[in-house]
């Protein structure tokens, strides 16, 4: 029960490691993941509340409740549910998180075009524009508090198309590539009067 992310232990009384040298049984716990029902009688007949976490653990209960070793009884007659999960690994081995850091999943947003100052418009080559997001409060708002941000044209292709640049002030609706917070695109601009 006072197991914990981050801490060590021996692993005795173990079918599959008791004869296991002594540096083979010491292990670090990574991840320990608590199932636990109470016994009061009010937890058995109660609605679930919003959030709650009843299906997380019948299915817990459902994938070892059958085992007794899980079951906890009382001396008033009812039955609680005790469950510890835990994902460790032997001390020997050197502990290396993840390498795998998943960027987050953008959504459509709003920003506000920005330049240098005393400009109405401010492109690159390519006519991308940059952008202060209405969260940023860290950024001055001018033409470095973005990367360059492509925009989307209503008519574009190769030797034909037309361009309508936003101006520096107005509102645009930012989107993603794939959710991919690397690859914004300004797909529109909106009133804001």
């Amino acid at each position: 029960r006072a197991i914990d992310a981050g801490r060590r232990f021996t692993l005795v009384d173990h079918p599959e490691h008791d004869r296991d040298p002594a540096d083979q049984r010491e292990f670090a716990t990574i991840e320990v993941a608590w199932w636990i029902e109470n016994n009061l009688p009010v937890s058995s007949g109660s609605a679930d509340f919003p959030y709650s976490l009843r299906d997380a653990l019948t299915r817990a209960q459902e994938g070892y409740g059958a085992d007794p070793a899980f079951r906890v009884p009382h001396p008033d007659g009812s039955v609680g549910f005790y469950l510890v999960e835990v994902e460790a690994q032997r001390t020997s081995v050197p502990y290396r998180s993840p390498f795998e850091h998943a960027k987050p999943k953008m959504h459509l947003e709003t920003a506000i075009v920005v330049g240098p100052q005393g400009e109405e418009v401010y492109t690159d080559e390519l006519n991308r524009i940059r952008v202060q997001f209405v969260w940023d409060r860290i950024n001055p708002g001018n033409e470095n508090a973005s990367c360059w941000v492509r925009v989307v044209q209503s008519d574009t292709g190769g030797g034909y198309g037309g361009v309508h640049v936003p101006r520096i002030g107005e509102e645009v609706l930012i989107d993603y590539v794939g959710g991919d917070c690397d690859r914004p695109l300004a797909v529109g601009r909106v009133y804001n009067g």
